[in-house]
């Protein structure tokens, strides 16, 4: 079966992520994204910056 993302990003008001994949287990479920833009504020001098040194899980 075929997942309509943008019917998921649209509906929880997700902007400016891709959904790459979903899961429901127990109740919760869960959404899998990458960001679309290619850059980031760095979390020391919070400045815009392309270099992305590590990236991690967080709930939503």
């Amino acid at each position: 079966m075929k997942i309509n993302y943008d019917f998921i990003q649209k509906h929880l008001g997700l902007q400016g992520i891709e959904v790459t994949y979903t899961n429901v287990n127990n109740g919760t479920f869960e959404i899998h994204a990458v960001c679309m833009h290619n850059f980031t504020v760095c979390p020391r001098c919070k400045r815009i910056t392309q270099q992305v040194h590590d990236s991690r899980c967080q709930p939503y």
